[in-house]
């Protein structure tokens, strides 16, 4: 936070009493910007069907992948 907004906010809040304070964070709260959309966790289950061969081995898929960057790690 910017210093000099901070010590205004110090400041001021000197000068509240608990309750205002209280129906200050309570305002700020109620009007805070989202930063981005808040989404639920994507189901990839239902989200793959159709998309992948249901007999694609992942486990496998996987190995094969790490051992081909340890042959590679290896050789640097």
């Amino acid at each position: 936070m910017n210093p000099i907004l901070a010590k205004k906010l110090d400041l001021l809040l000197g000068r509240m009493s608990e309750e205002e304070q209280l129906e200050l964070i309570s305002y700020i709260a109620s009007n805070l910007k989202p930063s981005r959309k808040r989404r639920h966790p994507l189901d990839l289950e239902g989200f793959l069907v159709g998309k992948v061969d249901p007999n694609f081995d992942i486990d496998s898929a996987l190995k094969e992948m790490r051992e081909e960057w340890l042959k590679e790690l290896e050789e640097l």
